[in-house]
């Protein structure tokens, strides 16, 4: 479910990396989406209220303690520039977890790779100018097209990303092949109408943002508490290795 209409005014009451931050809600949300927002749970969100029982919701106006070190609100009324100058935050320290242009209104920064895994992803409205919109609408790939298996893998060889486009189009499960690094597929992906979710499942692409250019996966299987992937370039570019991993909010997945 998409959070963006719901507008929170947070002030950090120490520093950034360390300690917690205090929202004040504008409009009722649910106690598991203001979790997710902010890349915490809902039992730490309890513990930082001193809060006897885990809440359905919380109310507008209502003001709750957060952690800081995901996910941090800068305030609608301050430039980005006051606000890490403020927090005594360090722009290229915090650069590579903030991939997207930063917006001057209510703005969620993420300061953790964690954190970056949990940013909402702008429109595509957000991250070109007006006037090259409709040159990008008219050349998005149709999905169809790429059951043809004669398309030329546009993805560098021995990267994670061609190992991937190969094996989707080898599933019957076909993906473009314009979307760049690891980090920005999930972008594309939603805007081509591809589900993105937190759970795993079998023929999923797993994505992680860990690394200048991020990572990503299939899954091959999954049980009650480990996910089996395959993948190309973990240990080393052009090989295809496996691997055996716990369930993890660092991840999204590709439908």
């Amino acid at each position: 479910m998409r959070l963006s209409n719901v507008l929170i005014v947070a002030t950090l009451i120490s520093t950034p990396f360390s300690s917690t931050q205090q929202a004040q809600l504008t409009k009722n949300i649910t106690i598991e989406q203001f979790a997710q927002k902010f890349a915490t749970t809902t039992d730490r969100i309890r513990q930082l209220n001193h809060l006897v029982k885990t809440p359905l919701y919380f109310k507008e106006n209502q003001t709750i303690k957060l952690p800081s070190e995901h996910i941090l609100m800068k305030p609608k009324d301050q430039s980005l520039a006051q606000f890490l100058t403020q927090q005594k935050i360090d722009f290229h320290k915090i650069k590579k977890y903030n991939p997207f242009p930063f917006q001057n209104d209510s703005q969620y920064i993420a300061v953790s790779e964690k954190g970056m895994a949990h940013l909402e992803l702008p429109s595509i409205f957000q991250l070109f100018p007006p006037q090259s919109l409709p040159y990008l609408l008219t050349k998005r790939v149709n999905s169809q097209t790429l059951h043809n298996a004669s398309i030329k893998n546009a993805y560098t060889p021995g990267q994670c990303t061609a190992y991937i486009y190969e094996q989707r189009v080898k599933r019957h499960l076909p993906i473009s092949r314009n979307w760049g690094h690891a980090k920005f597929w999930l972008f594309h992906a939603q805007q081509e109408g591809y589900t993105i979710s937190k759970y795993p499942r079998v023929n999923a692409i797993l994505v992680s943002q860990q690394g200048t250019y991020g990572h990503v996966a299939i899954v091959e299987a999954c049980d009650q508490n480990k996910i089996h992937i395959s993948e190309m370039n973990w240990k080393g570019q052009g090989i295809i290795s496996h691997r055996v991993i716990p369930y993890s909010d660092d991840y999204q997945y590709i439908y």
